[in-house]
């Protein structure tokens, strides 16, 4: 039988990808009052390159996490799986209390 060892790589990355995309979606109002509130230096980018940027990093952390789930396991491995579902908590209500409160 043929492994199909991409299917973790998928899920991982779509659970990020939904944490990430709720976690906007939440704060949509607020981030847009805060972008056009805000005074940016010069230098600053386009407001459109934040959710691109955004993406690929939580696809980014998708593949780590898929990475991990997929090494043998161990306490370790769960250590490690349990500080990722940690920082994307924080990652996901930072979000929200900043531009929201």
């Amino acid at each position: 039988m043929k492994e199909r060892k991409w299917i973790p790589y998928v899920l991982w990355i779509l659970f990020t990808e939904a944490v990430g995309f709720l976690s906007g979606w939440l704060t949509r109002q607020g981030s847009e009052l805060y972008s056009e509130t805000i005074v940016k230096p010069p230098l600053s980018p386009p407001a459109m390159v934040f959710p691109i940027v955004w993406g690929i990093l939580f696809v980014l952390m998708g593949i780590g996490a898929a990475r991990i789930y997929l090494a043998e396991s161990s306490p370790a491995r769960t250590r490690s799986l349990r500080i990722f579902l940690l920082q994307l908590a924080f990652n996901f209500f930072w979000s929200i209390l900043f531009f929201n409160f």
